[in-house]
């Protein structure tokens, strides 16, 4: 079989060579054969034709002729029709020796796509050719792992204090984890963490190398539909421990380090906008704000309304933990004027979550708030903390009212360090998973919260456990 190359002249050129030469080839096979050329094409036609296999992206056509002839098959994403057709399609198939059956397998096709098809026994005609048209599976990755209601847990460190490369779904409506869906090319913890359109992006991190924990700029994406991985442009410098939102077309990252150590490598006012849709690759842009950003690393901090939330963290020059709060607009590139709330406990490695229900949710009124829990009260400069001071607290932030007040929710059921946080808008409930309840130990358990009552609580301890135990990972969601 035979593909011709696409979107060229020189491709339009070796087609029109191939159709000639198939036509002499049919010639010449006419002529030696032992039927006259006209007994020939008599009792020629096409006795069937169709699909024998539809995937996701590959189809096995096949065409069956009354006589031992060659076969021909053309492709493409709109109707053909005659001989133009040929020439018009990017993708025909040839066969190279003569039979009664001929397959052609088509491989590189998109999921859920149209694609109209037509074949022939030796030449066109009405009874010598046939032309039809299939869909290719839909890409049903996301409904095996009801991926689209589901919390996705992407990085952080393992029991063994290395990368877990391992991505874990956690399906709440069903109560149940699908382990390991995939891998991550680079595995990194403390990186910024992105779900945007249709893509998780994880950028930046810590890295192991030996026994040593190296800052990272490396870009990998996960195509959610697709099941598969993109390198992407690298980060205009490394950068570990800071906060990455989707905001429209773009990406913006804050605050965070260019270096394990802190108080040499935290960026200062320092803005990185990523397109992913520039050139193959995506496109970074460095700035500076307009307005000083906490020079802190691992805060919590979220997007709600266009308006990026940041809490807590700890300071670059000599770690210690703060309960000071802003907020970022990347569409003025600046902070607000509003001095914001202080959460309650100052601490860093904390979790957070934007709680955002829209119209289509089963609970659209409820509030729009932002949620912080768990922790590290002690202070500490190194990457990672060399000692923890674990909190068990929990403060609740409800956005678009004048109060400006953290309200203390109830305490987690446990202390937990560098936990992860995220919303199920089905179950309406916000659920912690993992973090460590002493240096470099991570734990598995999972409590939910009541969003219908955010304040009064309690913290459930779930039953099901994570598939792994791990810390210094982020939590997402993809029907945001």
């Amino acid at each position: 079989m035979f593909l011709w190359p696409s979107n060229s002249r020189n491709a339009k050129i070796l087609k029109i060579f191939i159709l000639t030469l198939f036509v002499s080839i049919l010639s010449i096979n006419c002529y030696n054969s032992p039927l006259s050329s006209t007994e020939k094409l008599e009792n020629l036609k096409i006795e069937g034709f169709g699909t024998s296999y539809i995937g996701e992206t590959s189809a096995d056509i096949f065409v069956l002729c009354s006589s031992k002839t060659n076969g021909l098959m053309a492709f493409s994403e709109l109707p053909l029709n005659g001989l133009a057709a040929l020439l018009g399609s990017d993708n025909v198939r040839a066969s190279i020796r003569e039979g009664k059956e001929h397959l052609f397998m088509v491989n590189g096709l998109k999921p859920n796509t149209r694609y109209y098809y037509q074949v022939y026994c030796k030449e066109l005609g009405e009874i010598t050719s046939g032309n039809q048209s299939f869909v290719t599976r839909t890409n049903d990755f996301l409904d095996r792992i009801n991926g689209r209601r589901a919390i996705w847990v992407v990085g952080g460190i393992g029991t063994t204090f290395e990368p877990i490369a391992a991505i874990d779904v956690f399906d709440p409506v069903g109560n149940v984890w699908y382990e390991n869906v995939a891998q991550i090319p680079t595995p990194r913890a403390f990186s910024q963490t992105v779900y945007h359109k249709g893509s998780i992006f994880i950028i930046g991190g810590a890295r192991k190398v030996g026994s040593s924990w190296v800052q990272s700029r490396v870009v990998e994406r996960f195509d959610t539909q697709r099941n598969e991985w993109q390198r992407m442009a690298d980060m205009p410098t490394d950068l570990q421990g800071g906060i990455g939102v989707s905001n429209g077309e773009e990406i913006f990252l804050i605050s965070g380090s260019t270096t394990m150590d802190m108080t040499t490598g935290t960026i200062l006012n320092t803005v990185y906008r990523f397109n992913p849709n520039v050139g193959s690759n995506g496109q970074w842009v460095q700035y500076t704000s307009n307005n000083a950003i906490f020079p802190r690393l691992d805060m919590g901090g979220c997007m709600m309304n266009g308006s990026l939330f940041f809490s807590g963290g700890r300071l670059y020059s000599d770690g210690n933990a703060f309960a000071t709060t802003d907020v970022y607009l990347p569409a003025a590139n600046t902070t607000t004027t509003l001095v914001e709330a202080s959460n309650n406990q100052a601490r860093h490695g904390v979790a957070s979550v934007c709680y955002n229900p829209k119209s289509s949710d089963p609970f659209p009124n409820d509030s729009q708030s932002f949620l912080l829990a768990g922790g590290s009260t002690s202070s500490n400069f190194n990457q990672p903390v060399t000692a923890i001071t674990p909190s068990s607290a929990y403060d609740y932030y409800r956005t678009g009212i004048s109060s400006n007040v953290f309200q203390s929710g109830p305490a987690l059921p446990a202390a937990i360090y560098y936990p992860s946080l995220e919303i199920s808008y089905e179950n309406r409930r916000a659920y912690l998973m993992g973090g460590a309840n002493s240096i470099n130990i991570p734990t598995d358990t999972i409590y939910s919260i009541d969003l219908a009552n955010p304040i009064a609580g309690p913290w459930r301890t779930e039953s099901i456990k994570m598939p792994r135990p791990r810390f210094a990972h982020k939590a997402i969601i993809i029907n945001r």
